[in-house]
C-alpha cells in the first residue's frame, strides 16, 4: 500500500494494462504516459524525488561568473555582446542567449527600457517559434521574454492578446530583487497583480558578494 497521500491530479481509474505493468514494466509493450510513472511510484510506496531548480548567472563582466556555474546567460548585440564568451568560457554549462533588440534572434528577448519594447515582443516570439520549427539551434524549450515582476503580467497579457499562449508558446524570466524573499520564483504571492508563475526569476544583482546577477530556473526551462 502507498505510504504517502495520493498525488494531486492523478487519475482515479487506472487501466488494466497499467496494473499488469505495475511490477513488470516490460509486460506491456507500449510507451507509457508520464502519469503512469507517478502512479507506479505512489503504488509502490516510492515518493518521487523533488524537481531540482537550476542556478543561472549573467553579467556584462563575465569574469565575475564562477567557473562552476551550472547555467550562464549572455547578450547578443548591444554594447556588451557576451554570449560568445560564456559559451566558450563555460562549455559544460547550460547557455541562454539574450537579444537586446527585437531585430536579433535568440533564446530570450530583453523587454525593458533602452532594449526591446513591449509592443515588439509578440512579433518576436512568433518569429522565434517559426524559426524553431525549422531548426533546433536553441537552448530553451520555448522562446523566453525577460522583464520585471512589476511589468510581468502586463507583458503576458500583451502576448496572450496577440494569440500566444503562456507556458505553451512562450516563457517568462522575471526580475525581482527583494531581500525579504531572497531566492524565489515569482508568482501571485509576489503581488504586482501577477496571475502566473514565472519560469525563472533573477532575484539578486549581488550574488556571491559581487556585482553579479543570479537567477533560479524551473525544471523544463532548458532544452
Amino acid at each position: 500500500m502507498p505510504i504517502f497521500p495520493r498525488p494531486i491530479g492523478l487519475r482515479r481509474r487506472t487501466p488494466q494494462w497499467a496494473w499488469r505493468a505495475l511490477k513488470r514494466p516490460g509486460a506491456v509493450k507500449r510507451r507509457k504516459p508520464a502519469w503512469f510513472w507517478v502512479w507506479r511510484a505512489w503504488r509502490l510506496g516510492k515518493k518521487p524525488a523533488p524537481a531540482v531548480k537550476l542556478v543561472m548567472y549573467d553579467d556584462v563582466n563575465v569574469n565575475l561568473i564562477p567557473k562552476n556555474a551550472p547555467a550562464v546567460a549572455g547578450y547578443i548585440g548591444g554594447s556588451w555582446p557576451t554570449y560568445a564568451k560564456v559559451v566558450t568560457g563555460w562549455p559544460h554549462a547550460k547557455h541562454l542567449s539574450i537579444a537586446v533588440s527585437a531585430a536579433f534572434n535568440a533564446d530570450c528577448l530583453d523587454v525593458e527600457d533602452r532594449d526591446a519594447r513591449p509592443d515588439q515582443a509578440a512579433a518576436w516570439v512568433k518569429k522565434q517559434l517559426k524559426l524553431r520549427s525549422q531548426h533546433n539551434g536553441y537552448n530553451t524549450t520555448r522562446p523566453v521574454v525577460y522583464t520585471s515582476a512589476a511589468f510581468g503580467q502586463r507583458l503576458v497579457d500583451i502576448l496572450e492578446k496577440a494569440g500566444l499562449k503562456y507556458d505553451q508558446d512562450f516563457m517568462w524570466w522575471s526580475a525581482h530583487y527583494d531581500p525579504r524573499l531572497g531566492e524565489h520564483i515569482c508568482g501571485p504571492s509576489c503581488g504586482f497583480g501577477l496571475k502566473v508563475k514565472a519560469h525563472a526569476t533573477q532575484f539578486t544583482d549581488k550574488a556571491l558578494n559581487r556585482s553579479l546577477d543570479e537567477s533560479v530556473v524551473r525544471p523544463g526551462f532548458f532544452a
